[in-house]
């Protein structure tokens, strides 16, 4: 049986080669992760960025849709419906600082949620 070697040497390096790629992907994702949490392990943005949005939402609950909309405008803030009159809708998982959540009944903000 005659083995080629120059054939099994390409194959060997090319899956040494796809597994340090993927071994680089791994450890790089691991440091992004841990780099984008604060000492506690938590993100960072749960503290010093929701804290404006905390403040403010609770001025929304209450409103006319109309007017929290407006005022939205005013503050240069982005809101979306997540609930209407007992309905949810799909929503992405991002987080937005600025951005605010409302669920709607009869036309109120009956809740507001940041992000």
């Amino acid at each position: 049986m005659i083995i080629d070697y120059n054939i099994t040497m390409k194959i060997n390096l090319k899956y040494i080669l796809a597994g340090l790629i993927l071994i680089t992907l791994i450890v790089a994702s691991f440091v992004w992760l841990n780099l984008s949490k604060g000492d506690d392990g938590t993100q960072e943005y749960t503290i010093d960025k929701l804290s404006s949005c905390e403040e403010i939402k609770t001025s929304y609950v209450g409103l006319k849709e109309e007017e929290a909309i407006s005022k939205i405008k005013k503050e240069n803030r982005t809101h979306r419906i997540v609930a209407r009159d007992g309905v949810s809708f799909p929503v992405t998982m991002d987080f937005s600082k600025d951005r605010l959540n409302f669920v709607i009944d009869g036309g109120i903000i009956k809740k507001a949620s940041c992000g």
